[in-house]
């Protein structure tokens, strides 16, 4: 058992307060205090920490945000791995962030790479985030709006949901194994 960190990216924080269910227990409540933000104003606006089991496949866990006061866009989930970013895979994974981003470095990028898919078919890759209800209705597309998938099942890939108080979003989050680098 090693502890894992989640960090929550969001944006558009105004007065926001929170509270959040991990496989339903709270881990966090109260302020939101975003971080510096991205060059798309994305910041991290919530991390916690779980004990992860060990697990080598990706794991899913019930997460439920539930904003307490004010608004906000609540994004893409990261995941703390051990390493660097590198091609070389005895030192890292392409999918780890490197020190730019801004979730810092060592964080599962959700996407179509690493432990989230094949590298490049975003229609087959296994996202950080799945089954989504805002106030219990899924998501819909506009006619102007794209995303990976399909126009029926979309992914939700790298998407900010707007959130006012008394919005919860529930979804199942998909943590994908802890990679250690290889010696």
């Amino acid at each position: 058992m090693t502890l894992r960190t989640i960090k929550l990216a969001g944006t558009q924080t105004s007065d926001a307060s929170m509270t959040i269910l991990w496989d339903g227990a709270e881990v966090v409540t109260g302020t939101v205090t975003p971080t510096a933000a991205d060059a798309d104003g994305a910041t991290i606006i919530a991390s916690w920490t779980y004990e992860d089991g060990g697990a080598t496949e990706i794991t899913e866990h019930t997460l439920s945000i539930t904003i307490d006061s004010g608004s906000t866009c609540t994004g893409p989930l990261w995941f703390s791995a051990e390493g660097i970013h590198s091609d070389d895979l005895t030192l890292g994974a392409p999918a780890i962030s490197e020190d730019s981003s801004y979730a810092g470095a060592g964080y599962w990028v959700p996407g179509a790479t690493g432990p989230f898919g094949d590298d490049d078919n975003l229609a087959t890759a296994s996202f950080d985030r799945s089954n989504i209800l805002i106030n219990g209705v899924a998501p819909v597309l506009e006619a102007d709006q794209t995303t990976s998938g399909t126009a029926d099942a979309p992914t939700w890939l790298g998407w900010f949901f707007f959130m006012g108080a008394g919005d919860t979003m529930t979804c199942t989050a998909r943590a994908p194994a802890k990679w250690v680098s290889q010696t």
